[in-house]
């Protein structure tokens, strides 16, 4: 018993480049992260009972790849929202409170060079005094 294969040239497959992606067995970055570590950094801010913007901002002295971000209160707010940079890049956009936690699945594997800043904006339109936790999941070299 034998079977054939039949290859068409041009098209989709040749633009994406599927297959030679594949024969390493695994695809490029960002699609698949290129470092193996886990690291999870995981700050906190306490928001004033007022209409205000609290930022958080730090950076790492090496270098990692930005998967996820998580975040929980201990008071939600159906107007309160949030924004994060990274760099100058705003990656989360106006992301409003929900009745619980939350984490944000990146779908790709975002680089950040060593001693990038990462900044995360609360907007307490609600106005009530809160605490707000949030944790952002990496990958470091070794």
């Amino acid at each position: 018993m034998s079977f054939t294969i039949v290859y068409v040239g041009g098209g989709m497959l040749d633009k994406v480049r599927s297959v030679t992606r594949l024969e390493s067995g695994r695809l490029d970055a960002p699609y698949m992260p290129l470092l193996t570590i886990p690291y999870v950094k995981g700050r906190y801010i306490e928001v004033p009972g007022q209409l205000t913007t609290v930022t958080d901002t730090f950076s790492l002295a090496i270098e990692t790849e930005l998967l996820s971000i998580a975040f929980g209160a201990n008071k939600y707010q159906a107007r309160d929202y949030l924004n994060v940079y990274v760099g100058d890049t705003k990656i989360i956009d106006t992301l409003y409170t929900k009745e619980l936690p939350e984490g944000i699945n990146l779908i790709v594997a975002h680089p950040i060079p060593a001693n990038t800043p990462i900044k995360l904006e609360f907007v307490n339109a609600g106005g009530a005094a809160k605490t707000v936790w949030f944790n952002y999941q990496f990958l470091r070299g070794a």
